[in-house]
């Protein structure tokens, strides 16, 4: 079954972007005028792909939210595809700094790709200061689709795509990670 990620088009996604956009801008208008500043932020760790056109978009979003939220974002977040290194030896061993120094991390998983299931693997196995993982979707119907078993059981929770400003301040309540039935009928 295909979800409405593998359906959109870019200039859909573009529309949603563009909203989510607006939605930033209104809210550090408002918290601006209530004073309302995070002062102390969460550190989190964004996980996902951007090697395609729809993922490379949404995650642009997503770092300009952060961007337009500013001092009103509740987090301190670590983008991977913002640092740029001189090796992959050392972009490697700065993404496995910050997955370890982050407090929470976000995965985007509607388009799955190698480097992010690492990532999710590795902040899922971190002993020494386990992760509160959060899965980022497009949408819900991400979860309607045949879902690899080690994917399926590693979130805590779960955020669509919509709700990313609301989530990004500190203003919304995050569901638990879906529930998956224990047998092989969408599993992967």
């Amino acid at each position: 079954m295909e979800s409405n990620w593998d359906k959109l088009t870019i200039e859909e996604l573009q529309k949603v972007c563009d909203g989510l956009i607006k939605e930033a801008k209104i809210k550090v208008e408002v918290a601006r005028d209530l004073k309302n500043e995070c002062f102390s932020k969460v550190k989190m760790y964004f996980a996902g792909p951007w090697f395609d056109e729809k993922s490379k978009l949404l995650m642009d979003t997503v770092i300009d939210i952060v961007d337009i939220l500013g001092d009103y974002c509740a987090y301190d977040v670590y983008f991977p595809m913002l640092h740029k290194f001189d090796t992959p030896y050392e972009a490697f061993k700065a993404d496995v700094r910050n997955m370890c120094d982050a407090d929470i991390s976000l995965v985007f998983i509607s388009q799955k790709d190698i480097g992010t299931a690492f990532e999710l693997g590795y902040m899922y196995n971190d002993m020494i200061n386990p992760k509160n993982i959060g899965f980022l979707t497009y949408d819900e119907t991400c979860f309607d689709k045949k879902t690899n078993i080690m994917l399926a059981y590693a979130g805590d929770f779960s955020l669509a795509f919509k709700d990313i400003v609301e989530f990004l301040t500190g203003n919304y309540k995050v569901a638990a990670a879906p529930g998956f039935s224990n047998d092989w009928e969408n599993m992967e």
